[in-house]
This record gives C-alpha cells, sequence and structure tokens, in this order.
C-alpha cells in the first residue's frame, strides 16, 4: 500500500502549469507541525531545530486548475496522497532521479467549518 496523509497550512499560493506535453499541475507546500510539547516545542526553537515539516504536493490532470483556483495560502487542508518516484534526463545527458507526493484527494478542512456555521467560504 503506498499512501500517506498531511494535515497543514498552505505555505503559499499554489504554482499552476502545464507540462510541455500539455498535462496540468498544481503544486504547493503546506506546513505540518510536529506533534511537540509546548516544553520541547520551545526548547527546540531555541536550538534552532524545526519545529514543523514541509511536505510539497502536486494534483495532475483535470483537478489541478480546480485545486489551483480553490486553494489559497493559509488555507487548513487534509491531503491523501501517494508517494511516486521518477526518472528524468539530466543536464549532460546523466539519468536523474526525483520523488513527488501525488494528491489523490483533499479536504478543505476551514471551508468545512465555515460552511457549518454559515460562514464565509474565503
Amino acid at each position: 500500500m503506498n499512501q500517506c496523509f498531511f494535515r497543514g497550512r498552505l505555505t503559499k499560493d499554489p504554482d499552476f502549469k502545464y507540462s510541455k506535453s500539455g498535462t496540468p499541475s498544481c503544486r504547493f507546500t503546506i506546513a505540518c507541525d510536529r506533534k511537540l510539547s509546548k516544553a520541547k516545542k520551545e526548547e527546540a526553537k531555541a536550538k534552532g531545530y524545526p519545529t514543523a515539516d514541509f511536505p510539497q504536493i502536486v494534483v495532475y490532470g483535470d483537478r489541478a486548475e480546480f485545486y489551483a483556483e480553490s486553494l489559497r495560502k493559509g488555507h487548513n487542508v487534509l491531503v491523501k496522497c501517494r508517494f511516486q518516484t521518477f526518472s528524468f534526463d539530466g543536464e549532460g545527458g546523466e539519468k536523474r532521479y526525483g520523488q513527488e507526493h501525488v494528491a489523490e484527494d483533499i479536504e478543505f478542512l476551514e471551508r468545512r467549518k465555515a460552511q457549518q456555521e454559515g460562514g464565509d467560504l474565503s
């Protein structure tokens, strides 16, 4: 099974592009706080250690445009994704490898809360 889940806030607005072959993609990064006690979090900050992780997420195909228009910096989301590896030819023709988290489903956590309270969705 190849599934992972991330919950966090977008660090900036998504980046929407078309590949050379015409496939749409939407890329974004979310900040996922580490589960640390208040004391451990303060200690980590004092030592300059990270208290969050920043996974990069990509959405391909038809849903890419929807998410590029719907997601904004600061939105709180739950992302279900799969981990994918790929290869490409680098400068000089050498074979290079990369990895990415490909979103299969994204849940807008704050939008649901705003709808339940009858508030604004933006």
